[in-house]
This record gives structure tokens, sequence and C-alpha cells, in this order.
């Protein structure tokens, strides 16, 4: 039986930690302030389906 998870899609974000493997988040402070959706761009319109282990993220079809 397949696992599959609906997430809101946010788009594509800034590189919060450019050093892999340093236990350290050098550009978290870039998260800061962020603002996501709107009266003309709700949230609920950026829901994407996704399953791990698999192809990740489908097409929004629900037969995926």
């Amino acid at each position: 039986m397949a696992t599959i998870f609906d997430v809101i899609y946010l788009g594509i974000g800034v590189d919060i930690d450019p050093t892999e493997g340093d236990n350290t988040t050098d550009n978290a402070s870039a998260l800061v302030g962020n603002t996501y959706g709107s009266v003309g761009d709700p949230l609920f319109e950026h829901i994407a389906r996704f399953s791990p282990g698999s192809t990740g993220f489908g097409s929004n079809d629900p037969t995926l």
C-alpha cells in the first residue's frame, strides 16, 4: 500500500545550509520575515502530493 501525503508547496527557497555536515545553519536568518500565501494567491491552491520512496512529487492527481 502506497503512502501519499498532501503537502503545501512554498516554492524554491534560499539555501540556508550551504556547507553540508557542519551542524550550523549559516543562512537561517534568510527565512525570517518571509510570508507565504495571500488573499490573491492562497496556500490551499498550492497543495501537492508527495510519495516518499518513489518518484517524489506527483501532479496533484490522486490516482498517482
